[in-house]
């Protein structure tokens, strides 16, 4: 038996963009390309969104510290001025038990 050499014909390019496989391939590429991009603006999006909602969060954080800050100061300074009033009687008794203590070695030192 004689070999017989079979020459395939190469498609031309219109068979092969006619061809069912060839539009399976284009839309299967184009859908993942159009999920790929919705993914990566979906994604966008939310960061977007994350970001205002944690700016709003630090702005509620400050006013809250601010606030407490206030509060604070507005229960300690009242105790504050009791202590400085206190301290400058203890200095005036102080002083007054000074004089009174040199007034009294004058006194014994005259004898």
């Amino acid at each position: 038996m004689a070999e017989e050499k079979v020459v395939q014909k190469k498609p031309t390019f219109a068979q092969v963009v006619n061809h069912p496989v060839t539009y399976a391939l284009l839309v299967i590429v184009s859908v993942f390309w159009a999920v790929f991009y919705l993914i990566i603006d979906v994604n966008k999006d939310s960061r977007e969104s994350d970001r205002k909602q944690a700016d709003k969060m630090l702005e509620m954080q400050d006013r809250l510290y601010k606030q407490m800050i206030e509060e604070v100061k507005q229960q300690v300074t009242p105790a504050v001025n009791k202590v400085n009033e206190a301290a400058t009687k203890v200095d005036s008794a102080a002083v007054k038990v000074d004089s009174i203590a040199q007034q009294q070695k004058r006194k014994g030192g005259k004898r």
